[in-house]
């Protein structure tokens, strides 16, 4: 599949001076007042102009079938486990620009400490992650633990 069409640089020239030539006709000369109404701050593109300081919390995403849930333990489909992947933060996460590739701490506060016979491996949470608040939490936020990686691991060998 060709992404794109290779032109020959007299009409890839020409092109670019007509769009050259059409942004000099639309820039107004220097010190002439400016048309239309006054210009309002720019809000960013996930503000609603009636809360100016709550950012959107929606996450659009488009696949050819929908997803078919959100529980890792129970997540069979490819959709569902993209969509997963951004909301689930693992200790460890792969330095992907590293050359070798290696991992680094992602919630981890260090790389784990690894037993002489490599059978055991520690891993220290980093303090300060907050579940966001929600009811199954009394409605306050939670501090990440160490117990809650393990609650996850345990259900994935007995869902």
């Amino acid at each position: 599949m060709r992404l794109f069409t290779v032109l020959p640089r007299g009409v890839l020239a020409a092109a670019l001076l007509a769009l050259a030539v059409a942004a000099a006709a639309q820039t107004p000369p220097a010190g002439a007042p400016p048309k239309g109404p006054p210009a309002q701050a720019a809000q960013p593109p996930n503000v609603l102009p009636s809360q100016p300081s709550q950012p959107l919390k929606v996450l659009r995403y488009a696949f050819p079938i929908a997803e078919t849930g959100f529980d890792p333990a129970y997540i069979t489909d490819l959709y569902s486990r993209t969509v997963a992947s951004a909301m689930f933060d693992a200790p460890l996460e792969f330095e992907f620009l590293a050359k070798p590739a290696r991992m680094r701490p992602n919630t981890a506060a260090e790389m784990p400490e690894v037993s002489a016979d490599f059978r055991s491996f520690t891993f220290r949470i980093r303090p300060g992650i907050y579940f966001a608040d929600d009811p199954a939490f009394g409605g306050k936020k939670r501090e990440l633990t160490a117990a809650d990686y393990i609650y996850s691991l345990k259900r994935h060998y007995d869902p």
